[in-house]
């Protein structure tokens, strides 16, 4: 009977709730499908009988779509439509999907650049330092040079991403954001300390290591597009105690570092 909000990110993650009845059992038995304007919720967060909230999914190429909602919930194999007065409009909209334009970082080292997951950028300035503490990366390409006859040479590789860890801070600059917006790296979370609707100020936590993409969720609106580089979180070992043990086997040993993750278990 009713879809709220009507209007979300085409990049997908905005929380959908529908209103309703005969969405699910309360004991969660049935499976409960669901599809926005033929696009597949990624997750289902909650279901009963008279409601569901669903994650909504990316759209085909990132493009808009709208439509008068068919939910395409399935109970029992039954489909489940709309039937509001103005049946449910939705739509993913370009105006409803936030942008993230650029991230700088106080960076774990300062030679540290980050770079596009795609092209490279053009030369920027070089590392500068704001009053609030953190420093925006500089990126840059070289160009190919041949002479005449011989095989082209490549362009010069760019730039090692930025190395960035616990602590660092990141200072988020775009358009659409809104209270309660979440920042993570891969699947790190970013602590804002402050925010407003064009700029986000977080703390990174500590995470796993490897080659992340800044990631911006923003209520009722799910994911920001964004031409954000990826950042690397190091794996690092600083200490390992105590550095003997027996032939036997079953000596406890501390290993201290970074990049370990949240969860125990083998490293790849």
């Amino acid at each position: 009977s009713s879809v709220w909000p009507a209007s979300v990110s085409v990049h997908g993650g905005a929380s959908v709730t529908l209103t309703g009845s005969g969405f699910a059992l309360p004991n969660k038995s049935m499976p409960v499908a669901i599809s926005l304007c033929a696009v597949p919720c990624a997750s289902v967060q909650f279901a009963s009988l008279t409601s569901v909230v669903c994650v909504t999914g990316k759209t085909p190429s990132s493009v808009e779509r709208a439509c008068n909602l068919t939910s395409g919930i399935t109970v029992a194999g039954a489909p489940v439509r709309c039937v509001a007065a103005d049946n449910c409009p939705f739509a993913f909209s370009f105006n409803a999907t936030p942008s993230v334009t650029s991230a700088s970082v106080t960076p774990m080292n300062s030679t540290a650049t980050a770079v596009p997951t795609t092209s490279p950028q053009p030369t920027t300035s070089p590392a500068t330092t704001s009053a609030s503490g953190t420093a925006t990366t500089a990126t840059g390409t070289a160009a190919a040079t041949t002479a005449a006859g011989s095989t082209p040479m490549p362009a010069t590789a760019p730039p090692a991403p930025a190395v960035v860890g616990a602590g660092s801070w990141f200072s988020v600059t775009g358009s659409g954001f809104l209270p309660n917006t979440t920042v993570a790296l891969g699947p790190t979370e970013c602590v804002v300390a402050w925010s407003n609707a064009t700029f986000i100020l977080c703390e990174l936590a500590a995470g796993a290591g490897g080659l992340h993409s800044l990631v911006v969720t923003v209520p009722t609106k799910g994911f920001a597009a964004s031409v954000v580089p990826a950042f690397r979180v190091p794996v690092r070992v600083t200490s390992v105690w105590p550095s003997v043990g027996s032939l036997g086997g079953g000596q406890e040993v501390v290993v201290t570092g970074m990049g370990f993750g949240t969860r125990a278990g083998p490293f790849p």
